[in-house]
């Protein structure tokens, strides 16, 4: 996560929230695939950054 969240910190912005989603049982119902993604990592991460007032 660190390739992902430390450039948005280096650019002067504040990170203030996020999430990494997992597939729902129902998805995985439907791509059995998911079912990996869920056991080991989420494979979607989503980032809420706002600039920073000391930027």
């Amino acid at each position: 996560m660190s390739d992902y969240l430390n450039p948005i910190i280096k650019a002067g912005l504040q990170i203030i929230k996020f999430q990494e989603p997992k597939p729902t049982e129902e998805a995985i119902q439907q791509i059995p695939r998911f079912h990996l993604r869920k056991a080991l990592s989420a494979f979607l991460l989503i980032v809420k950054a706002i600039k920073s007032a000391m930027a």
